[in-house]
């Protein structure tokens, strides 16, 4: 429910997969039953299951009509075959169904349903298309993850029906020191140099080589050896290594344009710091809302010879994080973490046992009693 209303905030379009229907107990209808009622979305299938818990085995999709099988030991190799017999008039009652939620939310689908024409898969592809863009209708896929089944035709769909870079409207904010009001300037998406750099650092790793700085580029063009500046901080720097990510693999590159991911090394930044050229250092990328920390707990070394382990791990997940937040108080001797949930603080405590070497002791904040 916080991720749907994230995206509500941002107005993000999505796909919707339901996971593990080879699990006991599995029940994709009842989820989306679940999202109609609790959520409120106009949802429906883009495909049925071939069987369930134990007995799962593939997908029927429902808009080309056709079974998919996951074969192989990780359900690598897709093959397709005709609808079994026995789902075949399901199939057909799931597809009718998606037909109408698709053309409740698009005027031209609706058009063809009212004049009682069978759309073409073309023209389905397209309505759903633009249904999910408007955020007015949400796709329903489904699959098994750990097995592998249902996964690459989730992320063909992520190709098919979600927006490209260049469909998106991305605003920086102009940081005039003399006024008040937040001028929003419009990103252009072109892939080529002829509007100024603008990038934006969204997490940081520490990497082989240092810190790993990822940073999601929304205008212009950057080069490696080309010099870059944090509008934060005012610093400029450097790129002397610039890298695409593949899952764990890096391929360096040499230059990366409007809409990339890419990775820097050697840059000192905080997550969130906004890179610019030049031209335009007065800008910054909108800031994402960082909500208010929900707990807080007290943390410390188990050993007190591990404090300088302690602060560096605390420095750096500070700067990768913006909800995990850290404050000493002076009164209880206590350093106090706040973050998002109990597990959110628990990986961090597990974090810097596994990554700097220094187990924790958590606990409730102490309170200090003062006499008056």
């Amino acid at each position: 429910v916080m991720v749907w209303h994230w995206m509500k905030r941002y107005n993000v379009p999505f796909l919707t997969f339901i996971n593990k229907l080879d699990r006991m107990g599995s029940n994709p209808s009842r989820a989306l039953q679940q999202m109609r009622s609790k959520l409120n979305h106009n949802a429906a299938f883009v495909q049925i299951p071939i069987g369930l818990e134990g007995d799962f085995k593939g997908i029927i999709d429902l808009i080309e009509e056709r079974a998919i099988y996951f074969d192989g030991d990780f359900g690598q190799i897709v093959r397709y075959d005709e609808i079994p017999a026995g789902l075949r008039a399901a199939a057909a009652d799931h597809r009718q169904e998606l037909i109408e939620c698709v053309a409740n939310s698009d005027e031209q689908l609706g058009e063809l349903f009212l004049e009682e024409k069978i759309p073409s898969v073309s023209d389905l592809k397209r309505a759903i298309r633009r249904a999910t863009l408007s955020r007015s209708f949400t796709p329903v896929f489904l699959g098994s993850a750990l097995k592998n089944k249902g996964v690459q035709p989730l992320l063909d769909a992520v190709l098919e029906y979600l927006p490209n870079p260049s469909e998106v409207q991305n605003y920086a904010i102009l940081n005039q020191n003399d006024s008040k009001e937040k001028t929003k300037i419009l990103m252009n998406p072109q892939r080529d140099d002829s509007h100024p750099f603008v990038g934006l650092a969204f997490k940081l790793e520490a990497g082989r080589f240092g810190q790993l700085t990822y940073v999601r580029n929304y205008q212009g063009e950057l080069k490696k050896g080309s010099t870059i500046y944090n509008t934060r901080t005012g610093k400029k720097v450097r790129v002397q290594r610039l890298v695409r990510m593949h899952a764990d693999m890096m391929e360096d590159v040499e230059e990366v344009y409007a809409g990339d991911i890419c990775a820097l090394f050697g840059i000192d930044c905080a997550s969130g710091d906004t890179f610019t050229n030049k031209d335009n250092s007065d800008l910054s990328m909108e800031s994402i809302h960082v909500p208010e920390p929900v707990i807080s707990i007290a943390m410390r070394p188990s050993n007190k010879n591990d404090l300088e382990k302690f602060s560096k791990g605390i420095g750096r997940f500070t700067r990768e994080d913006p909800t995990f937040k850290v404050h000493f108080d002076p009164e209880s001797k206590e350093t106090i973490v706040s973050g998002m949930g109990e597990l959110h603080l628990e990986i961090y405590a597990q974090r810097m046992e596994r990554e700097y070497g220094c187990p924790c002791i958590t606990g409730k904040p102490k309170v200090a009693f003062r006499e008056t």
